[in-house]
């Protein structure tokens, strides 16, 4: 039998409703292993501190470190990583 390790996700996102509609998404198409972050700078304290996850679903528009800068630092600790980028704008 085939062992298949719980991918691990990261989801940088400054709007809480928007963290739990993620994690909710996430959760009901039975992923698990779910991180949430505030802010790029926890996100790649905790990739530098050796918390490499499968995926990393962010925000572009943060404050402080903006998505493509989260990017650029993940792919130097892990170049294997995916990592999703989406933008949202309240109406």
């Amino acid at each position: 039998m085939i062992n298949f390790k719980e991918p691990l996700i990261f989801i940088v996102e400054d709007e809480p409703a928007m963290q739990v509609l993620i994690e909710k998404t996430l959760k009901a198409n039975h992923f698990k292993h779910i991180q949430k972050f505030n802010n790029g700078e926890d996100c790649v304290k905790a990739i530098e501190n050796g918390e490499l996850p499968d995926i990393v679903l962010q925000d572009f528009d943060l404050p402080g470190m903006n998505g493509l800068e989260v990017m650029i630092k993940a792919k130097n600790c892990t170049p294997k990583q995916s990592l999703s980028f989406y933008r949202g704008r309240p109406t």
